[in-house]
């Protein structure tokens, strides 16, 4: 079928016509590739005799959009394999041009190869995407192939920090004189200090602890931790040895695993349930707010 669809129905311009254009969708019915544009009715071009516009109807019967990808497999498959629709009916030029992009863009017509179109208001071009996309790719073997080489050099006897004469040496210049508390020592106000304000008794209002370490411990929370220091994670199925081989073999960030794992996609083996004292950060926070007080 050539003629042009609108809501399923061979389209018939009312008389008089009082739209400005209309917003199309081809679809090549071989392959189901599409090409959104935009159609105007009439055309307004000057007459060189007399300077004013003269208003004529446009080709748009004929139309089969500006894309030259699309005219020639026109040309090649025939006018009989493409489906002509009219999308939106438009009174104004701004309307056409509004409801144009917004089909494009609500379609992704430029990150899609479902589509024609190679551009979007002409500033939007399927090449910049491509070019970004080969970049990104040079860009991430790039930093595997500089993982690996620095893998390789920390291996073995490659890493310096490793090798028992560098740590012989770093152990020797901290020994002793050389160690850079040696000789100081606290002054008994400090030691006092210190020991008042683990031991001063802690209240809430309601009750009392005797010291920061009773409440602590009593405000103690469970978390889980690796048993043996494995930390093996099953995401669909698959186990990965470490966060970090997940992270390396799914092409995605730490982050995005941590996500998953938070809304249950993704879950931790080999992992045991330990208790955990609060944290003095915790504590000093409670202590500002008020919630708590040392007496």
């Amino acid at each position: 079928m050539t003629e042009w669809l609108y809501n399923g129905v061979i389209f018939t311009p009312p008389d008089p016509n009082p739209y400005e254009g209309f917003i199309y969708l081809i679809e090549n019915n071989l392959t189901r590739k599409k090409y959104i544009g935009k159609k105007h009715f009439w055309t307004r071009r000057k007459n060189k005799s007399h300077g004013k516009k003269i208003t004529k109807e446009s080709d748009w019967k004929e139309y089969y959009s500006s894309s030259e990808e699309l005219m020639e497999e026109v040309i090649k498959q025939g006018k009989e394999n493409f489906t002509r629709t009219i999308l939106h009916l438009c009174i104004y030029k701004k309307q056409m041009t509004f409801l144009e992009q917004k089909e494009q863009w609500d379609r992704n017509v430029l990150l899609s190869d479902d589509y024609y179109n190679t551009n979007i208001g002409g500033k939007f071009f399927v090449r910049e995407r491509k070019i970004y996309e080969a970049k990104e790719k040079e860009i991430t073997r790039k930093n595997d192939k500089w993982r690996k080489i620095k893998s390789e050099k920390m291996k073995g006897e490659n890493n310096i920090a490793k090798r028992e004469d560098v740590r012989a040496k770093i152990s020797e210049k901290k020994k002793g004189k050389n160690h850079h508390q040696f000789g100081k020592s606290i002054s008994k106000d400090h030691k006092n200090a210190l020991r008042n304000s683990v031991c001063k008794k802690v209240t809430d209002g309601t009750k009392i602890w005797n010291s920061q370490t009773e409440y602590r411990i009593e405000h103690s929370t469970k978390t889980n931790r690796g048993k043996n220091g494995k930390n093996r994670i099953e995401i669909d199925k698959k186990i990965y040895n470490s966060l970090k081989e997940a992270s390396n073999i799914l092409s995605c960030s730490s982050s995005n695993i941590v996500k998953m794992l938070k809304r249950g996609e993704a879950k931790y083996l080999d992992f045991e349930e330990r208790i955990v004292p609060m944290s003095s950060y915790e504590y000093n926070k409670r202590l500002t707010k008020g919630k708590i007080r040392e007496i």
